[in-house]
């Protein structure tokens, strides 16, 4: 009987496999803050901590199968106030962005982010 885990062919494409996905998780990551960066540059907000996090991530069968990812960040636009920022990237791609103010109204709602 063939082991699973110690058969040299499927531990390499389970180790191939964990490290695409880290490397793509960190590319994700790298390109989501850069925009988060520019955008709050150019509104004139303050991007607090110079960080996002992932805050979920699924898979789409729509139009094909997909990783989707939410990442959230916090923001003030008066030095003051914490305020909550989403970043949305459908299939390694940026789609949407959303900034609300501490008392929930949002700001910009699903406007698409250049890549």
């Amino acid at each position: 009987m063939l082991d699973f885990l110690t058969h040299p062919v499927i531990a390499l494409l389970l180790l191939t496999a964990i490290v695409w996905n880290w490397r793509e998780s960190r590319r994700m990551h790298e390109l989501t803050l850069a925009t988060v960066i520019r955008v709050c540059r150019g509104q004139g907000i303050q991007l607090l901590d110079a960080t996002v996090r992932l805050q979920s991530v699924r898979l789409s069968y729509k139009n094909g199968l997909s990783i989707n990812r939410k990442y959230r960040f916090e923001y003030s636009s008066d030095g003051r106030q914490r305020q909550y920022g989403w970043v949305f990237l459908h299939g390694g791609k940026l789609h949407s962005m959303q900034l609300q103010t501490a008392d929930g109204q949002t700001l910009f709602q699903s406007f698409e982010v250049e890549n």
